[in-house]
């Protein structure tokens, strides 16, 4: 058996043994796409992880800031040590921004959830009773 290609030939002899050649085979993946490959795997993986943990600890510290932000305001209206009718203007301004921020509309923030909004609905409640108890 003749061949043109060396890779191909077949040695036999009057013996029945033989020498076969074989060229070796590229890799199934070559190098360079092993370095894409587990970059991809590992962001895809890192991404699914690690996304929605930095969302939700963002999303909780801002919520905070918003909550603490309310708490100062109502603690505020007690600084000059009396309720009066002056003070109403700001609640009222304290709750409709409040309100706006928890709701979550097509034109509205959704900054406060529903527990700390009934928190904060419940502090401003009280604080609307004590100025029209002292009247």
């Amino acid at each position: 058996m003749k061949s043109d290609k060396p890779e191909a030939t077949l040695n036999i002899t009057k013996f029945g043994s033989f020498t076969a050649n074989f060229k070796a085979l590229p890799p199934s993946i070559p190098p360079e796409y092993i370095a894409t490959l587990f970059t991809v795997v590992v962001t895809a993986f890192v991404g699914t992880w690690l996304i929605p943990s930095v969302i939700g600890w963002r999303k909780s510290r801002n919520q905070w800031k918003k909550i603490e932000y309310y708490h100062n305001k109502t603690n505020s209206l007690y600084d000059d040590d009396k309720l009066d009718e002056k003070d109403i203007d700001e609640l009222d301004y304290l709750r409709n921004n409040m309100t706006q921020e928890y709701t979550t509309g097509k034109h509205s923030k959704g900054k406060i959830n529903n527990e700390k909004f009934n928190e904060l609905k419940k502090d401003i409640s009280i604080i609307y009773a004590d100025i029209y108890r002292k009247k």
